[in-house]
């Protein structure tokens, strides 16, 4: 599976779509990412338990930045089964824990109070950077 081209801005000109293997394919020649990648992967798992299937990663690790700092992403929450209790703020915190920084994806931003994905769909530049939609079902 090949990554989709990065604008001027570095960030991906498009979404793409991955299965949990897939995802580590990508990435497994980048040293910085597939050590973040590890790292997270309780976190991601505990979001699976609270039952979201799919999550967005935007942000740095979805764009050209040689060494991003964490994972951003969003997590859908509406219209489908998940677990509220475990998705509380202090279960985000524990997810920071594992560098992972992910939101509801309507929950709004303290920055402008725009909702998370209305905040990342944007981009620094207004140039509407691709997502990284991600399916947890194989994890």
């Amino acid at each position: 599976m090949l990554l989709p081209t990065k604008n001027q801005y570095g960030t991906f000109t498009k979404d793409v779509a991955l299965k949990w293997n897939e995802f580590l394919q990508c990435y497994k020649k980048d040293r910085a990412r597939k050590k973040l990648i590890e790292d997270a992967k309780p976190g991601f798992e505990l979001l699976k338990a609270a039952g979201i299937e799919t999550i967005y990663i935007v942000g740095s690790f979805a764009s050209n930045k040689r060494k991003p700092n964490d994972i951003d992403g969003l997590f859908f929450t509406d219209g489908k089964y998940y677990k509220k209790e475990m998705l509380s703020e202090d279960s985000l915190d524990i997810l920071e824990s594992f560098g992972l920084d992910f939101y509801p994806a309507d929950m709004p931003t303290q920055l402008t109070g725009e909702s998370h994905l209305e905040f990342f769909r944007r981009g620094r530049n207004n140039e509407s950077p691709g997502f990284i939609i991600l399916s947890l079902k194989d994890l």
